[in-house]
């Protein structure tokens, strides 16, 4: 499964060089992503990506600020235009984020390498984007257009290098993943209450089955820090209990 393999994938893609449309091992590329282009560049894209989402929540925020205006000043209108504007907001962010991250993969498959090896296995790239429609994120759903590459062994699937290096976890960003993560750590925060504040709070639709295996991912993910953390909290404990017993 892709979101398996996310993590060991982004780290031997760390280093990468130059190796575009041959093939090509996942420590070997740069294909992805925008930090090898000049800073004008750079710049012109972000301005590009951001002014298209700005154009479009214009009128929306206009809108709200005339409907609170015209209105007696009141408790109940200040607070339809503060619920209106978290709205407004969480849609620019979600709109910025889907842009930002579909402006990543290059939308010509010749400048990605046609072939990669990973894990041991080779794998083809198709040469036609798909349609991830379910990447949920902390501003709610995104769709994300990337390549596939389909392995060489019949029933081994596909990996989606682009999903892998932004560490989605079962099409969950890493940021409403942390979400989920510290809303399960808190007190009281049973997995019914967290799919109902995904909702209300991220305008996200997930599952249970979806809920535990991001859970199940994040959990696996930290191993690793977990014992050099137990270890500083018992050096920590004693410590305190060396310099209280003296």
């Amino acid at each position: 499964m892709v979101s398996e393999k996310a993590a060991s994938f982004a780290k031997m893609f760390l280093g990468k060089n130059t190796s575009h449309g041959k093939d090509a091992a996942v420590n070997n590329l740069n294909a992805w992503g925008l930090d090898s282009a000049t800073d004008t560049f750079r710049v012109q894209e972000a301005q590009r990506l951001v002014d298209a989402v700005l154009v479009r929540a214009r009128q929306p925020l206009i809108d709200a600020v005339t409907f609170f205006i015209e209105k007696p000043i009141s408790p109940l209108t200040l607070m339809a235009f503060e619920i209106a504007l978290l709205g407004i907001v969480r849609e620019i962010g979600r709109q910025l984020l889907e842009r930002v991250v579909n402006a990543l993969e290059p939308d010509c498959p010749d400048k990605l390498p046609k072939n990669l090896s990973f894990e041991c296995g080779g794998y083809r790239r198709r040469n036609q984007k798909t349609a991830n429609r379910n990447v949920a994120s902390r501003f709610g759903d995104i769709v994300l257009y990337r390549y596939g590459y389909r392995s060489w062994q019949v029933g081994d699937g596909s990996i989606f290098p682009l999903e892998m290096l932004l560490g989605l976890n079962h099409s969950a960003t890493p940021g409403l993943v942390d979400w989920i993560g510290r809303h399960i750590a808190t007190a009281g925060s049973n997995q019914a209450a967290v799919i109902e504040l995904l909702r209300t709070d991220c305008g996200v639709t997930m599952g249970v089955k979806r809920l535990r295996q991001c859970l199940q991912q994040l959990s696996e993910s930290m191993e690793p820090f977990r014992q050099e953390h137990q270890v500083d909290v018992l050096l920590e404990a004693l410590q305190k209990a060396s310099s209280s017993s003296g």
